[in-house]
């Protein structure tokens, strides 16, 4: 299905949520992508191009909303672009980064919030 979306959205509230979110989604981007990082700044966390068809990239893109103290953060993943890398990126192992996302960030949030 061409149509899939191809993104996760993770909501935090509050500074301390969303930073340790934000500290979450980082280890979630070496821990997940096949490749190395590129860049990373408190806005975007940017893994290099996937270059082989089993390669996994991820984009983690922060949107803070001033007026609430509260952001979203997004995670795209990115495959090789190719028929084999399109493929790949439709496959149950992509599926479950993807799916996994929001439940890792959570965690990591939820341990923030301990005394």
């Amino acid at each position: 299905d061409k149509n899939k979306v191809n993104h996760t959205i993770f909501d935090c509230r509050g500074e301390n949520a969303c930073e340790t979110a934000w500290n979450a989604a980082l280890r979630f981007a070496s821990e997940y992508s096949t490749v190395e990082l590129a860049w990373a700044n408190e806005l975007t966390i940017m893994m290099r191009k996937p270059t082989k068809d089993d390669d996994v990239s991820v984009v983690i893109t922060r949107v803070n909303n001033a007026s609430d103290n509260a952001a979203s953060i997004v995670l795209e993943v990115r495959c090789n672009k190719t028929p084999a890398g399109d493929k790949f990126c439709q496959s149950k192992q992509v599926e479950t980064i993807r799916d996994s996302f929001s439940d890792y960030l959570g965690a990591g949030a939820a341990l923030a919030r301990r005394p």
